[in-house]
């Protein structure tokens, strides 16, 4: 498959919504990867009025149905399965649409009935795709491994017997996934551990089983396969059992009706696939099965239409089939004889090496007899003649050897001559069936044509309408008409009042006011007066009135206004991501800006930490004042100049939402840290697979939103540099930590203990803690008896709370941390796993205090010269550095210092400032005080 084909396919699966695993990376899961081989052989790719499609794999789950409040657009799928029994909630499957499952426990558990048809749409590769003879997998075992197992081949090959490993990690192209299935359906034997292995080995009868490689990954889809084929979900350690249990079960294989999948399915098929399928199921399909899945192929034909066509197909087909028959025994004989014509050149080779090899070793003979002859000429001419006997045999045997030679390779010329010859004709008639099959393309190619053409108008039509819709918002009296929009929305009554009275002003100027009046007091009339006989209109159904909302003043007209959307208000006592909120909030309103805050996971609350941030002039946003978050952005996007969405799982839920309904806005994605090098570091650490799978699927999502952003903040050089890895020409800024440098107010003497400090909600601070104690402490309190350790943080756990050690003080919670900063030596952050610019780090440099920390803690924070000295990688560094800097007032007091300087340079407000104007610019967004506008 070419470039263009590629990049065509990937195209396809952008403009049809398709989604899968891995989407857009150079190597792919072959499995997931089946959704481009579906989109450039089954559909025909058209966008359509739904959030996203998934065609195969394990997604019916509440993982890929995200919680939004546009519920117009659903996500459909097709073909896929539960992860577990309930992985799909009841109110996220309300918003799906569900064509077909994988399996008949999937339909089972989401109650969908028997009308929902059951299958993985692996098996209709056989009718799509006909394999090529894989020699390098001919009549052998294969061993094929999950995409994450990453043992070598000798370990998978010593624990299930097989002969070959076959890995499903392939490049992006159709090419290799070809190859892979030609390399299944060569095997002798397939032992899987992916199931689409399993799928592709059922699907073009090849044996196999299931594969108990030490992890099953997700047990309930491997079930809901098995009941999709009547069989018993068993793992197999090893080849030999895996025979066995095929043996057993292989007459009670039945394999689900792939074809039914067609009924239902999320895009538009191809012509030419249909004809295939059709020709494949022949036998299974009857008459008036056949226009249903004509009726499916165009959107925009009519049932008389697609019945007419499917008609002339059906004759076509029943004409053809002599044809198509034909056509596949001239290209199996044309196969068995390239076959034929490689083994017999394999098999003349391996004759040619024989007989080169006994030529050389008579030739040696010979030498050899010479030389005895040379020896003993001297002493026996009976001898001499004797040996000349033996030497005249062995140049006989030789010249026989040589013609023999020759007549095989005469005789090997002439058949392959003959062979040439027939494959030749055998090609012509093969081409003759061809242009046939070429005829049908282009008809196919045609219908094509129509529905690209329809698709421009559409564009073309959307376009205008576009255009015409920004003319009305540019126009003078839509801007005209600002002021009375936005004192209609802050007061509806007066609004209402104002409406009505210039109603009356209208009609008394038209002449109309008396006539509408008449009207007025007849329908009173008609009302009070109505006789006993007549029958009564129904009466309106009445409800209790809903509690309006209180109104949300936007602060200042024609100011620029700013929206943070984060989980929760502002901890600036708890933690550090909070305290670095706080600070741009400042920032930003230095600038001039007017500042609005939304807590998603808080947003019916106002607690003391959102009072907090209406004493510092900002607006909080809540279901005071709106029913939801997409409920203000519909009033008021066009209002906001600014959008900073913080963290992937909370603001970044709404960049959708910010892009559709507050265009003018710039956004900016805020990571806080990059989330999936945090949970993929934790899943390594605990040999966790499923967090390995969630952290992969976390990075797909960042991706996303870098791309959609118009600038993305990150806080070390190492994510800035992640970040154009994983988005390339992306807009990324390096926004430190930023903090007050209050400075060293303590020196060496007036000190003593070290300390940790943070909140233990955040998973790698618990962990830290955990191994410090574990594994460092015992040591360097026995070399150190009269040193202290005292644990500070938010939410301790109550098992730290509890163990009591020699030397340490579980401290918890404290509102205020720099007293505890001018009285400590040292500080520690020996983390494990994380992400991103430590707060604990840049605050306790702040106050002079020297941090000892591992190289996760000080990853691409800018530390260098004298200070690299506070970098540990082991227990017995941790102690050594700990000891020395606890103990040297000199080498403290130098280090110190060094820690005041790298603060200074890269993480005061001061700094902020600058880069955070620098960004504004490249924003076109202003970095100074705004004057008001009318």
């Amino acid at each position: 498959m070419t470039n263009h084909s590629v990049e065509h396919s990937f195209n396809s699966a952008l403009l049809s919504k398709v989604h899968y695993w891995r989407e857009g990376e150079k190597i792919q899961n072959f499995g997931d990867f089946l959704s481009e081989f579906f989109l450039q052989y089954l559909f025909l790719p058209m966008h359509l009025n739904v959030q996203g499609i998934h065609l195969i794999g394990s997604v019916l789950d509440d993982l890929f149905v995200p919680l939004t409040d546009d519920q117009n657009d659903p996500i459909v799928f097709w073909g896929c399965g539960l992860r577990k029994p309930d992985g799909l909630s009841r109110d996220r499957l309300d918003r799906t649409r569900i064509l077909a499952v994988r399996g008949p426990l999937s339909r089972a558990h989401l109650r969908l009935g028997a009308q929902i048809p059951v299958g993985d749409p692996g098996f209709l590769l056989p009718a799509l795709y006909q394999p090529k003879l894989a020699l390098a997998f001919h009549k052998r075992t294969l061993c094929i491994p999950h995409f994450l197992d990453n043992r070598d081949d000798d370990n998978l090959l010593a624990h299930s017997g097989c002969d070959l490993v076959l890995r499903t990690a392939i490049p992006a192209t159709i090419d290799a996934m070809q190859a892979f299935i030609d390399a299944v359906v060569a095997a002798d034997f397939v032992v899987t551990a992916s199931l689409h292995g399993a799928v592709v080995a059922a699907a073009y009868n090849k044996p196999f089983a299931f594969w108990d490689s030490g992890e099953i990954d997700v047990p309930f889809k491997w079930q809901d396969f098995a009941a999709s084929m009547g069989i018993e979900c068993a793992f197999q350690p090893d080849l030999e059992s895996s025979r066995k249990w095929y043996e057993a079960v292989k007459s009670t294989i039945h394999l689900p009706e792939a074809w039914r999948l067609l009924l239902a399915p999320p895009l538009p098929l191809r012509p030419e696939a249909i004809v295939q399928i059709l020709h494949y199921y022949s036998s299974d399909l009857t008459d008036y099965q056949i226009p249903s899945l004509f009726l499916l192929a165009d959107f925009h034909r009519s049932a008389e239409q697609s019945t007419q066509m499917a008609d002339e197909i059906v004759k076509f087909i029943h004409n053809a089939n002599s044809v198509y028959a034909e056509n596949t025994i001239l290209k199996t004989n044309s196969e068995q004889q390239q076959n034929i014509i490689e083994l017999q050149r394999i098999e003349l080779t391996e004759n040619h090496h024989t007989l080169s090899a006994d030529l050389e070793k008579q030739h040696m003979i010979i030498e050899e007899q010479k030389k005895a002859l040379a020896d003993l000429q001297e002493s026996s001419s009976a001898d001499l003649e004797k040996f000349q006997n033996i030497i005249d045999t062995q140049n006989k045997e030789l010249t026989n050897l040589k013609n023999t030679l020759v007549t095989n390779t005469e005789h090997y010329h002439i058949k392959q001559k003959a062979l040439l010859r027939q494959v030749a004709d055998e090609k012509n008639c093969t081409q003759s069936v061809q242009k046939e099959l070429t005829a049908l393309q282009h008809a196919s190619h045609h219908t094509q044509e129509q529905t690209r053409l329809q698709l421009h108008d559409l564009h073309v039509r959307l376009t205008r309408l576009s255009d015409e819709l920004g003319a009305v918002y540019n126009s003078t009296s839509w801007r005209a008409m600002g002021v009375l929009r936005s004192f209609a929305t802050r007061h509806p009554e007066m609004a209402r009042f104002l409406r009505r009275s210039a109603k009356i002003i209208w009609w008394a100027g038209t002449g109309q006011l008396r006539q509408r009046l008449k009207q007025r007091a007849a329908l009173l009339a008609g009302t009070h007066a109505m006789p006993v006989e007549a029958v009564a209109p129904p009466l309106p159904v009445c409800q209790m009135p809903k509690t309006a909302p209180e109104p949300c003043h936007l602060g200042t007209p024609g100011t620029r206004k700013v929206v943070f959307i984060d989980s929760r208000y502002p901890r600036i006592d708890r933690d550090s991501g909070s305290l670095d909120t706080f600070n741009m909030i400042r920032i930003l309103q230095s600038f001039g800006y007017e500042i609005l805050f939304i807590a998603t996971s808080e947003f019916h609350e106002i607690n003391i930490y959102g009072e907090n941030l209406q004493k510092n002039n900002v607006i909080v946003v809540t279901s005071a004042h709106f029913d939801s978050i997409h409920s203000f952005l519909k009033q008021h996007g066009a209002q906001i100049s600014l959008a900073i969405l913080s963290r992937v799982d909370c603001g970044g839920h709404f960049m959708d939402d910010m892009r559709r309904l507050a265009p003018k806005a710039r956004v900016i994605f805020n990571t806080v840290d990059l989330h999936h090098i945090r949970m993929e570091r934790e899943a390594i650490l605990k040999n966790d697979r499923m967090l390995l799978n969630e952290a992969y699927r976390t990075e797909e999502r960042e991706r996303y939103l870098i791309r959609m952003a118009d600038c993305t903040f990150v806080v070390s050089s190492f994510e800035e540099a992640k970040c154009q890895e994983l988005v390339p020409g992306a807009d990324v800024a390096l926004m430190p930590i930023l903090r007050d440098i209050p400075g060293r107010q303590a020196e060496f003497s007036d000190r003593k203990g070290i300390g940790f400090i943070g909140g233990f909600k955040h998973q790698p601070n618990l962990d830290a803690v955990t191994y410090f104690l574990d594994n460092i402490w015992p040591s360097l309190r026995s070399q150190n008896p009269d040193i202290t350790l005292h644990v500070m943080g938010a939410d301790m756990p109550q098992s730290l709370k509890d163990l009591k050690l020699p030397g340490v003080e579980m401290v918890g919670f404290v509102p205020e941390l720099a007293p505890w900063f001018n009285r400590l030596r040292l500080t520690i952050a020996p983390l494990r796993y994380g992400a991103g610019a430590k707060g604990k780090v840049v605050s306790s440099f702040s106050f002079g205090v020297p941090c000892v920390m591992s190289a996760i803690a000080a990853e691409g924070m800018g530390i260098e010269g004298t200070a690299k000295a506070l970098v540990a990688d082991a227990p017995a560094s941790y102690v050594d550095i700990i000891t020395r800097l606890y103990n040297n007032k000199s080498e403290w007091q130098q280090i110190s210092d060094a820690c005041l300087a790298i603060v200074e340079d890269q993480n005061s407000i001061s700094h902020g400032r600058h880069i955070f104007g620098t960004v504004l610019a490249r924003l076109d967004l202003p970095a100074g005080l705004l004057e008001e506008t009318a």
